[in-house]
């Protein structure tokens, strides 16, 4: 009997073990493709793509940042209320004009009190958000340009927080 509550009891801790390792892969990936969707952004601006194009891309940047969040909120259970205001501000904040979504969401006024690794976090909506608001309210010119530029590489560097913290 002890035999085989030993076995019992070993199986479900491999078992319990080899979910987490597909869990943190099946993650991994999404942050892979989240980074590979970022940098067809900006290669389509680089090749001044139509407005259209780039905002197609900055929409499934946040499509793809939403499961990724959801991840780090369960990990996180402190960044819940605040990346749950994010995912369900995302048409909001694509109708901002460029001062509302600095002040609101890059800066944090319109979000709920959260620490600094959430706000961090939030940064994989906030940002691609931004190129919407850009590439809807101004001509595509080298300028604007160079900011949809900015704003997807500064995106790529917090991508880090994802691969260490999922």
């Amino acid at each position: 009997m002890k035999f085989l509550l030993s076995t019992i009891a070993l199986s479900l801790l491999f078992s319990c073990s080899s979910t987490t390792k597909n869990s943190n892969s099946d993650l991994n990936k999404l942050v892979s493709e989240y980074e590979s969707s970022a940098k067809t952004l900006l290669e389509n601006n680089n090749q001044k793509s139509r407005k259209n194009t780039i905002i197609k891309n900055a929409n499934d940047l946040i499509a793809k940042a939403k499961p990724i969040l959801i991840a780090f909120k369960n990990k996180n259970p402190q960044c819940s209320e605040l990346l749950t205001a994010i995912m369900n501000s995302d048409k909001k904040m694509g109708l901002l004009t460029l001062e509302q979504i600095e002040e609101q969401y890059h800066e944090g006024s319109a979000l709920p009190k959260a620490d600094d690794l959430c706000f961090e976090a939030k940064e994989l909506i906030v940002h691609p958000a931004t190129v919407i608001v850009i590439s809807k309210n101004y001509k595509l010119s080298k300028d604007q340009r160079t900011q949809i530029n900015d704003e997807i590489e500064e995106v790529l560097g917090h991508l880090d927080l994802f691969k260490d913290n999922i």
